[in-house]
């Protein structure tokens, strides 16, 4: 088991990483990038005590707010929840397996390359999608996608799986004109609801996306 921070409000709501020690969460310069207008540019960090994690604040105005009131340190385990400047934020645990955890800092490798290189790629899915691996190495898996487009690949490490880890862009999962697509370059290696894979395969709730021995369900929230 291991503790997972949770975005209960804001643009990026339903998102969930790994806690890390040294995670430092702002508006501007910091890891965890969130746009509120209330988070100072450096708001908070993560840090760790003899296996005790804390978010420290960070000398922002509003500080950290727990219970109501602000505070300045805070120690965070199972259930705890806190707001950043309008930002909400909850820790859990969560099973080895059982969702997707995130390596964080090299996920968040990945958002500021796209914010900074690629800024009109980035935008919100229609819906929050999840990618549930149902079969295959990484049985057990829980992506969830709240925005695009999201790159499988080695470089990207936005989305891992074991099988064609070696690809560079395995696949791109996007939205064009209110559908979701998979957009990949090596077709052959896959198939969609067991049918062969197209360069570019529309995707609706329900389908599944398989390649090797892995077995990927398409679901959407609605």
């Amino acid at each position: 088991m291991g503790l997972n921070i949770r975005i209960l409000s804001g643009k990026r709501q339903g998102e969930e990483f790994k806690l890390r020690a040294g995670i430092t969460i702002g508006r501007k310069s910091a890891d965890l990038l969130i746009r509120d207008s209330k988070m100072s540019s450096l708001h908070a960090e993560v840090t760790e005590e003899d296996g005790q994690y804390f978010i420290i604040d960070k000398g922002s105005r509003n500080k950290i707010v727990h219970n109501g009131s602000p505070v300045s340190r805070l120690p965070l385990e199972d259930g705890v929840s806190f707001i950043l400047g309008d930002t909400t934020f909850e820790i859990f645990y969560v099973n080895t397996g059982d969702v997707w955890e995130e390596e964080l800092s090299d996920y968040l490798k990945q958002i500021e390359r796209v914010a900074k290189n690629e800024p009109k790629e980035a935008y919100s899915f229609f819906h929050s999608i999840h990618l549930k691996v149902i079969s295959g190495p990484d049985y057990g898996t829980n992506y969830k996608l709240c925005y695009g487009p999201r790159i499988a690949g080695k470089d990207s490490l936005d989305l891992f799986f074991h099988e064609h880890f070696e690809k560079e862009e395995l696949f791109v999962i996007e939205e064009k004109k209110k559908s979701l697509v998979l957009r990949t370059e090596y077709p052959d290696l896959f198939t969609v609801n067991n049918s062969p894979a197209k360069s570019e395969n529309k995707l609706a709730d329900g389908d599944s996306i398989s390649f090797g021995k892995t077995k990927v369900r398409i679901e959407i929230e609605k």
